[in-house]
């Protein structure tokens, strides 16, 4: 298992006998017999450090280092080679492999793409804005599958010139509203495209567009058929399964009520204060005091 701080330090964790020379205590565990211990560290002073992940056979594992995939044999932990994102100075957000293939996902800050890292070639990539992914791991092996949520495209700022010649026509708004449209700009648009892909092909085999931003993917198994979860921002799961979709039966108007709401919902407290007001028997419903 590996693991890693916000500082750049990577640990790697191994399942060892409890009674082993490793067992050097630094994992609490109910059982007796086996414990996790730290069988080897390093730093990354000055990268960013952004994904980690193993190959399903544990002979080598990624990290996304800045704008670079590095690759480390699992075994001695020497680095093997380090590969920059097509594009430079593209950060890496995630990384993951492919159940057994040497197939590597690579999402960017600006796109995604599959790299194979036997021959260290970009099979394809696809320049977009992806706010989740997730890797279906237990798919078989003719079968590697993967989703992405995209956000829509943001169109680029204007040039500094036009924009002041625009704010002089306008009437000098509060300060309260330009704070307020200030913040709404930095709010990142909702991800409402899902997107499922083989790593074979840069061509979709599925694509769903939901009136709602996605907040959460993951893969699972319906009737033995796998499907693709993802929880909206209203709470709902929308469910792909075999290129259906199955959303929740729910009106517009209905608002998912939650723990939160029932305890400080000010509304509904109102509303129940104005029931007990009509009521003939108020002073016995709600006591003398």
């Amino acid at each position: 298992m590996l693991t890693a701080d916000a500082g750049g330090t990577v640990r790697c964790w191994s399942l060892v006998e409890a009674s082993s020379e490793l067992n050097n205590n630094e994992a609490v565990t109910a059982n007796e017999h086996y414990t996790w211990t730290c069988t080897w560290q390093t730093r990354h002073d000055h990268e960013t450090l952004s994904g980690l992940a193993f190959a399903h056979d544990g002979s080598v594992y990624a990290v996304g280092l800045f704008s670079t995939v590095a690759l480390y044999e699992a075994a001695t932990h020497a680095l093997l080679y380090t590969q920059p994102t097509p594009t430079p100075g593209d950060v890496v957000k995630f990384v993951g492999f492919f159940p057994e293939t040497s197939l590597l996902l690579v999402v960017t800050a600006h796109a995604f793409f599959v790299l194979d890292v036997l021959s260290r070639q970009t099979l394809w990539l696809v320049a977009a804005d992806v706010a989740l992914c997730a890797v279906a791991q237990d798919t078989p092996a003719a079968r590697p599958l993967f989703a992405v949520a995209l956000r829509p495209a943001v169109d680029a700022p204007e040039p500094k010139e036009i924009k002041e010649k625009k704010e002089e026509k306008k009437p000098k708004e509060p300060k309260a509203i330009k704070e307020e449209k200030k913040r709404s700009r930095k709010r990142l648009p909702a991800a409402r495209s899902v997107l499922i892909f083989s790593p074979e092909s840069a061509t979709p085999l599925a694509s769903v567009t939901l009136s709602v931003g996605v907040e959460a993917m993951c893969w699972g198994k319906e009737a033995e058929r796998l499907c693709l979860h993802c929880m909206t921002r209203r709470r709902e799961i929308v469910t792909v399964v075999e290129g259906e979709v199955a959303v929740p039966e729910t009106t517009e108007e209905e608002k998912p009520v939650t723990a939160f709401d029932e305890v400080f919902d000010v509304d509904k407290v109102q509303e129940m204060a104005e029931t007990l007001k009509a009521k003939k028997n108020y002073r016995r419903d709600c006591g003398e005091g």
